[in-house]
């Protein structure tokens, strides 16, 4: 943790006056190590909100209010602040992609904006848990295309072949990170540890260096390009999977013969769906609640397909590839029999308006207005895309507490139903 500060002084991250911090990350999220750190250096650390972090209009009111000086903030979660953001504050705020790509070109081009105007000075941070959250560092800005930049002061990073080399610039390798802030290892593993973190070649002390499973490159300038996993370790809303850990778990339903997990790019985000072959009988609503019951939040799947077969490689083992471009089942559709099938679509055309914007945000078809959204893959930043579809499209501004309060698409409907009534009252 030391290091860690010290490294984040010295690259002028955290600058040398005193600060007022946001904590905007669950403890259980390494990002938050970053933020309550600082209390250490006799900074204000400011606890944010549950309810400011899902609204970005309350957020920034939040930021501006509170006096903040640095924030920080996963891409996919500043790309819903910057539109709102206070003109007022003109301090760092650090956007962390961890282990997944690097903010997008538009993300980055409009960060670089703001810094341009003196709005903010935004910094991208790279890191993984077992390096202490933060290795690498780029100033948002310029010309350039989203990159890692450099290592952070005292901290290495290295992009080397199979054979431990180092490549040449512009080719890809495998991102090895070293120093003083890489753990020991993970508790009770012995042979995912020996996998992970392997012995330092270049340090004379007997150090180990730790493995990413992060695919990069060096540019000829200098800078750091990520590149993907190279393992089947994805991001998903700022938390590193594995999606092996979530078919272990499918896989101890009874009624489960095989099944698969692959990431997918729907609306610009990281959602899980889950593919299954399952004896007769099996449901999809079985199976969501098995997971629910053994899957923190962001490790449980979106939508859940139910298959005859599984596709196969010539070898005989999954094709991964194949099953990513497989269409998934509407939400529902396992669920019910021939019997419980009824009609049951939308009554009005504000029932209409709202299930269309929540499949194209959900990225899946068939939702009806007796379908809870969290059940069928919603959640907290989406939910924020719903409000702001139903802002552009409807002229109709609601608080993001809505959706948790009405949660089911006929009630959130019948919610704003009431809203269009109020503000055609009040004009």
């Amino acid at each position: 943790m030391a290091s860690l500060l010290a490294g984040l002084e010295r690259a002028g991250i955290v600058r040398p006056s005193a600060g007022r911090v946001g904590w905007n990350a669950s403890p259980s999220f390494d990002a938050s190590v970053q933020q309550w750190t600082r209390v250490c250096r006799g900074d204000t650390v400011v606890i944010v909100d549950e309810a400011e972090r899902r609204d970005p209009e309350q957020l920034a009111r939040s930021v501006a209010g509170q006096r903040l000086t640095d924030l920080d903030l996963t891409p996919a979660h500043a790309e819903h602040l910057v539109g709102p953001w206070p003109r007022s504050w003109n301090r760092a705020a650090d956007c962390g992609c961890g282990s997944a790509a690097s903010p997008s070109p538009t993300l980055w081009r409009r960060l670089g904006e703001l810094t341009g105007r003196g709005v903010l000075d935004a910094v991208n941070v790279y890191g993984t848990t077992e390096t202490a959250v933060d290795t690498t560092w780029a100033a948002v800005g310029g010309d350039t295309a989203p990159h890692l930049g450099a290592a952070l002061p005292g901290q290495a990073v290295r992009v080397l072949d199979a054979g431990l080399q180092p490549v040449p610039a512009g080719t890809p390798g495998e991102l090895y990170i070293s120093g003083p802030s890489v753990a020991r290892g993970y508790l009770g593993r012995p042979g995912m540890t020996a996998s992970r973190f392997v012995p330092d070649p270049w340090a004379a002390d007997g150090s180990r260096m730790y493995r990413t499973g992060d695919r990069a490159r060096w540019t000829w300038d200098g800078r750091l390009e990520y590149l993907g996993r190279a393992d089947h370790q994805v991001k998903v809303r700022g938390y590193r999977v594995e999606l092996g850990e979530i078919e272990a778990v499918l896989a101890g339903f009874p009624g489960t013969l095989d099944c698969g997990v692959v990431c997918q790019e729907r609306e610009s985000e990281a959602v899980l769906a889950a593919y299954l072959r399952a004896t007769p009988g099996t449901t999809v609503r079985e199976l969501r609640e098995h997971a629910e019951r053994r899957l923190p939040e962001w490790m449980r799947p979106s939508t859940y397909t139910l298959l005859d077969e599984m596709p196969l490689t010539p070898a005989g083992k999954l094709d991964r590839m194949a099953l990513a471009e497989l269409k998934t089942a509407a939400p529902g559709e396992a669920e019910e029999t021939a019997e419980q099938a009824v009609d049951d679509g939308p009554r009005t055309a504000t029932e209409e308006l709202l299930i269309r914007i929540c499949q194209e945000v959900l990225g899946v078809e068939g939702l009806r207005p007796a379908d809870h959204f969290f059940e069928v893959g919603g959640h907290s930043l989406l939910a924020i895309r719903v409000v702001a579809r139903l802002k552009r499209q409807a002229q109709l501004v609601i608080p993001m507490t809505a959706v948790f309060e009405n949660p089911v698409l006929r009630d959130l409907a019948a919610y704003v139903e009431e809203a269009i009534r109020e503000r055609m009252a009040s004009s």
